[in-house]
């Protein structure tokens, strides 16, 4: 998968058409906290998703830096927590799209059989998009979406289903809060690294010294 940034608000993938179709709803509704003034319940996102590796997450990770820029706040109900990578990207409190206490903010289904239910995205109190059943795997899907556009009560109606859901799921395990503050701090260590053996040898003198023969 490419990711293409057509200026500093647009982004696009060369080779997926549903990632565009989730950019151009994600930035919709950037678009209309920019113009209103939202507060509170307006600017809160709740996603019920089959895993990390979804395209509607995938999606929403491009936008963290928005999201936070304009103080909107994620919440998200995993069915499957693997892969473990992809979860770390999101436990992350430097990368995450749920901000610097993602462990308060993403909960998983645990024993609770979500299966049949679809995948839910709510933005704010405007929009909400309602996915396919968490049955089936993304390279069998049939691509039939619902987008409730400037519907207040569909947005509502999924909001209270995300709030009942979000009370019998589970924390993420421990082991995968750990692991992902692991992993953010090894790649802080490497940046530092590379940051020093670059200037280490950036400040390197280098003195001629006038061949001689002996």
């Amino acid at each position: 998968m490419r990711l293409i940034r057509e200026d500093e608000n647009s982004i696009r993938s060369e080779d997926n058409v549903e990632l565009d179709y989730f950019f151009d709803i994600i930035d919709q509704f950037l678009n209309a906290v920019k113009d209103k003034a939202f507060r509170g319940e307006d600017k809160i996102l709740t996603l019920i998703a089959r895993s990390p590796n979804s395209n509607i997450v995938i999606a929403l990770e491009q936008f963290s830096e928005h999201f936070s820029e304009h103080g909107i706040e994620l919440r998200v109900i995993f069915n499957q927590i693997a892969p473990a990578e992809s979860l770390c990207d999101w436990l992350d409190p430097d990368n995450s799209p749920c901000g610097k206490n993602p462990e308060k903010c993403i909960r998983w289904s645990g024993q609770t059989n979500l299966d049949d239910a679809h995948e839910q995205l709510a933005l704010g109190e405007i929009m909400s998009w309602t996915g396919e059943s968490m049955r089936r795997e993304s390279n069998a899907r049939y691509g039939y979406y619902i987008l409730n556009e400037n519907c207040v009560e569909a947005a509502r109606l999924a909001q209270r289903s995300f709030k009942a859901l979000w009370h019998i799921a589970k924390s993420i395990p421990e082991s995968q809060n750990n692991r992902a503050k692991l992993a953010s701090a090894n790649s802080l260590c490497l940046e530092n690294a590379k940051s020093n053996i670059s200037l280490s040898i950036d400040s390197t003198i280098y003195i001629p010294i006038d061949n001689t023969r002996h």
